[in-house]
């Protein structure tokens, strides 16, 4: 059963015994703090951040080969024909289907590296160091294969959702926003999990949907200012290299993007439970301890 949830007490102050104050947080907050966790702990998320990209690309252009539609993915003519209005242009089959893979696979990885990330936020939460056997009880073994396990079904449910009908993807996503940290942070099973954040973020979603907004947002800046630092370099390259470039240029964007994400999902893991659970009641016990 819940607790009560969080109300200020005016004469009070709010505890914080590590990066975040235990309070609710808002929007900027979340922001601010998860970039800083990510930056804290990049050495260890960054690099599975890049994983996750350049596994992504080598998904779409593997099933590009596959499907004999690299020549249609490179020239795009369908997308001139599309834009111009002077007929109705639909993607290569291959090419609908490598999408659909790279969303599978990009939805997949943020859900996992949430659920790596909710280790470390905890950390900054408490004040506290984690310990090589915590990590391990977290993330290893057949705690690692729930987590898996979650993610690609979370990854693969808002994926479709958003390939077909985007807002089916959309309500997912917001309901399975801190499924990866639930998991690993409550040590339940991948079933209770899902249903876990969707308890945690009912009433949350307008809140939510902003925090993605605003990352994606980011996530889009970043991507055109490192486009147009590379673009020049490519300017007498193949269109081929050229998108290979820009593959790599993303996965390098994605570091950081996707380090900032997975904080922000895992910090918000808290901030949900802070808000409908007292969490802040069990935090402060926990940092006294």
């Amino acid at each position: 059963m819940s607790q009560a949830p969080w109300f200020p007490h005016p004469s009070l102050p709010v505890r914080q015994p590590g990066l975040v104050p235990l309070r609710p947080l808002t929007i900027s907050e979340v922001l601010g703090l998860s970039f800083r966790m990510a930056r804290r702990h990049f050495a260890r998320l960054g690099p599975l951040a890049l994983l996750a990209s350049l596994l992504g690309s080598a998904v779409v252009w593997g099933v590009l080969a596959a499907t004999g539609t690299i020549d249609a993915y490179i020239d795009a003519s369908w997308i001139d024909a599309a834009l111009s209005g002077t007929e109705l242009s639909l993607p290569p089959a291959g090419i609908s289907i490598a999408t659909l893979a790279q969303l599978i696979v990009d939805g997949t990885t943020t859900v996992l590296i949430a659920g790596v990330a909710a280790v470390y936020v905890g950390q900054d939460v408490l004040g506290t160091s984690v310990s090589t056997q915590e990590r391990r009880a977290r993330l290893a073994g057949p705690r690692l294969w729930q987590l898996v396990g979650v993610s690609v079904l979370a990854g693969a449910g808002i994926a479709v959702g958003f390939a077909f009908l985007i807002v089916p993807g959309l309500l997912l996503m917001l309901a399975w926003f801190v499924v990866g940290p639930a998991l690993v942070m409550e040590r339940g099973t991948p079933g209770v999990a899902l249903r876990r954040s969707l308890v945690l973020t009912r009433g949350s979603w307008g809140r939510l949907l902003g925090l993605a907004v605003a990352l994606l947002a980011i996530g889009l800046v970043l991507s055109i200012l490192v486009s147009s630092l590379v673009a020049p370099l490519t300017a007498s390259a193949s269109d081929l290299a050229a998108l290979l470039v820009a593959d790599l240029a993303g996965a390098v964007v994605a570091m950081v993007t996707t380090s900032w994400g997975a904080a922000a999902m895992a910090l918000s893991y808290v901030d949900l439970r802070i808000r409908t659970e007292n969490f802040a009641v069990t935090l402060s016990a926990a940092a006294g301890s």
